[in-house]
């Protein structure tokens, strides 16, 4: 039995070749999105000796080709993007955000966080915990505003 994913997962794929550009790159944007739990209907779907040429090449440029590439979702893209951004910041807050994350995420970003954390070590002293002044992100909130 199909479950809904699934059946979302189908349609994405007869999607790829779809009349209009825009509904195929739609697709395959959100296949891609999809990461890993797309992976075997894709791959599924190129055992298939009647699948369209498009829909071929769309595919084999979402999954990954090799040993060494691996998926990652936009909210783990998000998430690396965050770290990289606090970590070329490299403020005693930033490095007080990255321990906190490294500490309380779980998964990819916590692995991110740490490693992030490990390389700027030698720049400065990480905070072992955060201390960030109630100000920092709402500054308006004690203007009296």
């Amino acid at each position: 039995m199909l479950t809904d994913d699934d059946v979302a997962i189908q349609t994405l794929i007869a999607q790829l070749d779809a009349e209009s550009y825009l509904q195929r790159e739609q697709a395959s944007a959100a296949l891609k999105d999809l990461g890993k739990s797309a992976e075997p209907a894709l791959r599924d779907a190129l055992t298939l000796k009647s699948l369209p040429e498009e829909t071929r090449v769309r595919i084999e440029a979402i999954l990954p080709s090799g040993r060494l590439q691996t998926w990652e979702t936009s909210a783990q893209r998000r998430d690396r993007r965050i770290v990289e951004a606090l970590e070329l910041i490299n403020s005693n807050e930033s490095r007080a955000i990255i321990v906190q994350m490294a500490n309380d995420a779980t998964g990819f970003t916590a692995f991110e966080a740490k490693a992030a954390a490990r390389r700027l070590s030698g720049t400065a002293p990480i905070p072992s915990k955060l201390e960030l002044p109630p100000d920092l992100f709402y500054p308006h909130r004690n203007s009296g505003a």
